[in-house]
C-alpha cells in the first residue's frame, strides 16, 4: 500500500508545477488570488503540525512538498502582482 501513498504524493505536489512554471515564465499572476495562496499555505502548515506526531512519512512528505510549492506561489503572487 505504500505505493498508493507515493502516487498520491506525486499527484498532489505535481499539480502545482504547471502554474509555477507558467508564473515564472510569464512573470505575471493576472487572475491568480494572493489570498487563496495565503490560505493554502496556512492550511499546509497546520496540516504538517497535525501530521508530525503521526509519523506517516508519505503524508508528511505530501504536505511538506505542497507547502513548499504553495509558499513559492504565494511569493510569486506578492512579487509579480503589480506587473
Amino acid at each position: 500500500m505504500d505505493w498508493l501513498g507515493f502516487v498520491s504524493m506525486l499527484c498532489f505536489t505535481g499539480c502545482y508545477v504547471p502554474q509555477l512554471l507558467r508564473t515564472y515564465r510569464t512573470r505575471t499572476v493576472h487572475g491568480v488570488s494572493t489570498v487563496y495562496w495565503g490560505i493554502v499555505v496556512v492550511g499546509y502548515v497546520t496540516g504538517v503540525l497535525y501530521i508530525l506526531p503521526l509519523k506517516n512519512i508519505f503524508l508528511l512528505l505530501t504536505y511538506l512538498l505542497g507547502l513548499i510549492c504553495a509558499a513559492v506561489m504565494l511569493v510569486a503572487c506578492l512579487r509579480f502582482r503589480n506587473r
